[in-house]
């Protein structure tokens, strides 16, 4: 049996000894903050009641990507990384709860993170998207986050051709374009809400172009859209349909975090006049004759 010697497992030890230290790398992990988020939502012309709320935290985004917090930030079987891990109540990373449910992070890892809050009405669709980047240990608790309503209202009011004297048959139609909204690529690439409103990433693809028919005998202003999942980003047609005759108008839309009322006005004081008709009453004029009878 061919023998080792002591010189020779000395040396092994040493060179094996050498190379586990070079594989090492020193880990920075993240300390933690506890520390409560308080919610409060903005809105357009109309405030859909939010049910659930969707709270999920990630790292900053880097070039619009961003990476769910998971529990590698902290020391392996630590407590924080645990609780990350096995979703526990104290990681409210995804978690949907009902919107009078306050938001408390136990474990909020002090490394720069973006917060994302989706108030969802009853249907599940989202209405308010906040937006908050923070590097928790350099903030002060609570968080403060504004949720910022999506989609957009248009009403019109044609009240003032409606009513005019002399003729009822009459009706209108709106025609829009409607852009979809991203909401998970608006999460990751808008700038903050609390700032002020965010930028809208919309789906790829075509707009759509939505015709709405409004009936001439509706007063009031009518609603033609209101709703979360699109943005009015074209030109805005309004035609007006008497017997055969068909009057048309444009108006450009509005920017993000408006609604648009419309309302049609015209200076006709009647169908049957063009301007006002003045009368003027005159009285009999008596005439005298004069009959010599002898």
């Amino acid at each position: 049996m061919k023998k080792i010697s002591i010189l020779s497992v000395a040396f092994l030890a040493v060179v094996c000894f050498s190379c586990s230290k070079e594989k090492e790398q020193p880990v920075d992990y993240a300390n933690y903050v506890s520390g409560d988020v308080n919610i409060s939502e903005g809105n357009l012309k109309s405030t859909p009641v939010g049910v659930t709320r969707n709270f999920t935290v990630y790292h900053a985004p880097v070039g619009g990507v961003m990476q769910k917090v998971d529990g590698s930030e902290f020391l392996p079987g630590s407590a924080p990384a645990l609780d990350w891990i096995n979703g526990n109540a104290a990681n409210p990373n995804g978690w949907e709860f009902s919107v009078s449910q306050p938001v408390h992070i136990t474990y909020c890892p002090t490394i720069p993170l973006r917060l994302i809050t989706k108030t969802k009405v009853a249907d599940g669709t989202v209405a308010y998207l906040g937006i908050k980047d923070v590097t928790p240990n350099q903030q002060s608790f609570p968080i403060l986050m504004t949720g910022r309503r999506l989609g957009d209202v248009l009403t019109i009011n044609t009240d003032a051709l409606t009513r005019l004297p002399g003729y009822k048959n009459m009706h209108f139609e709106v025609i829009y374009v409607k852009s979809i909204i991203n909401v998970d690529a608006t999460a990751s690439n808008s700038t903050p809400t609390d700032a002020g409103w965010l930028s809208y990433v919309y789906e790829s693809g075509d707009p759509q172009t939505v015709t709405v028919p409004i009936a001439g005998n509706q007063s009031g202003d009518v609603t033609v859209y209101d709703g979360l999942d699109g943005k009015i980003t074209g030109v805005i047609t309004i035609k007006v349909y008497v017997d055969d005759t068909v009057i048309t108008t444009t108006t450009n839309p509005v920017g993000i975090g408006f609604g648009l009322a419309l309302t049609l006005t015209t200076d006709k004081v009647g169908f049957y006049d063009s301007g006002n008709m003045d009368i003027t009453d005159k009285d009999i004029t008596i005439e005298r004759h004069y009959i010599g009878v002898n």
